[in-house]
């Protein structure tokens, strides 16, 4: 599914692609799994960096909580590393409370960091690489009357977009129906 943006070309993005994946539950309550994604194929001798990524998580249940912690590496395809961010790298952690079988509480946090190369300065002897790292809160609520669910959705960002200074926060409300 492609959301928004251009469409990437398969010279630059490549022609295959590989994942694998690995889950598990090794005692009760506790999952954990891991993912690898990579591609290949390009048609371009200029690419200088393939797509890339991982991750990896960790859940536990216990009564009414839920406690987990996600990590993530990303590497975009790039025909030019200067003056591009390279690298993603995320931490998630999050906990869930259910009040009872109607009312469910959740907090996450999430550090994002970007890393960008920069272009070789004259007389400098190696590039110059620069990190900008996004945080984000999010706080949820969540109600479930009959067939229907109401959330409550408030996402906070600092840095957002990895530009330094820039801050948002997004307010959601939502209602989901079962027939």
């Amino acid at each position: 599914y492609k959301g928004g943006g251009a469409v990437g070309s398969a010279a630059q993005d490549g022609t295959n692609a590989t994942q694998y994946k690995v889950t598990a539950a090794p005692i009760d309550g506790l999952k954990i799994g891991a993912d690898y994604y990579e591609t290949g194929g390009d048609k371009l001798s200029t690419v200088s960096q393939e797509k890339t990524g991982g991750n990896v998580y960790a859940q536990y249940a216990m009564g009414n909580f839920k406690v987990g912690y996600g990590k993530s590496l990303y590497a975009p395809a790039l025909t030019a590393k200067n003056g591009a961010k390279t690298m993603y790298e995320t931490d998630s952690y999050g906990i869930e409370f259910a009040v009872n079988d109607a009312l469910s509480l959740s907090v996450t946090k999430e550090k994002s960091e970007a890393t960008q190369n920069n272009a070789i300065v004259a007389g400098a002897s190696g590039g110059v690489k620069t990190k900008v790292e996004a945080d984000i809160d999010t706080y949820q609520v969540a109600y479930v009357i009959g067939g229907a669910t109401l959330g409550l959705a408030i996402a906070e960002t600092s840095n957002a977009d990895y530009v330094s200074g820039k801050d948002e926060k997004v307010t959601m409300f939502s209602l989901a129906m079962a027939f």
